[in-house]
Order: structure tokens, then C-alpha cells, then sequence
């Protein structure tokens, strides 16, 4: 229970910095899928992505970004999975891709 709440104060704490994982990764791995805002953009779109980060840990510099996704088309999911990003030093440093 208390890495619930620790990880969601360290998400609104580090905002930025997840923002800049989750663009990383949409320009890296999903370039022209549009980006699903709502409910509605599931059910109407053709092809949306659905992306949220939140903070797992902080250890000195470096932060642990967990990034779920869910690619729907047409309100049916076609791919679901998870990136583990690691943010130091101002930029990312790493991912590594986690497909469920």
C-alpha cells in the first residue's frame, strides 16, 4: 500500500520528466499512430494509442519509469505491453520493451 502512494507522489513530483519518457518512446516506437485522449478516440479511431507512465523508484539521479500502453482499433485492443525507462542525468537513458 505504501508503494502505491510513494509512486504516486513521485509521478506528480517528476511530471516532466515522465512526459519527456512517454515522447521518447511515441516517437520511437509508434510514430503516426495517433494518440487516444478518451474513451470516445478508442471507439471511433481506426488505430488509437493509449499511453500513461508513472515513477516505480528513485534511486540518487536515476528514475524508474514504468510506461504502460494499449493500442486499440476500432474498440478492440490489439496490443497491449509496458516499457521500463530509465530517466538520469536529463535525458533517457534506457528502455527496454515489455509486450503482454
Amino acid at each position: 500500500m505504501f508503494q502505491f502512494f510513494k509512486s504516486f507522489y513521485l509521478t506528480g513530483k517528476y511530471q516532466r520528466e515522465v512526459l519527456e519518457c512517454l515522447d521518447h518512446i511515441y516517437d520511437e516506437y509508434f510514430p503516426g499512430i495517433e494518440r487516444g485522449q478518451s474513451l470516445l478516440d478508442g471507439m471511433s479511431a481506426d488505430l488509437a494509442l493509449f499511453i500513461y507512465g508513472d515513477v516505480v523508484r528513485r534511486e540518487g539521479d536515476r528514475l524508474f519509469v514504468k510506461i504502460s500502453y494499449s493500442i486499440k482499433e476500432k474498440a478492440c485492443i490489439a496490443a497491449l505491453g509496458t516499457f521500463h525507462c530509465i530517466y538520469e542525468n536529463g535525458v533517457v537513458s534506457e528502455i527496454t520493451r515489455k509486450d503482454g
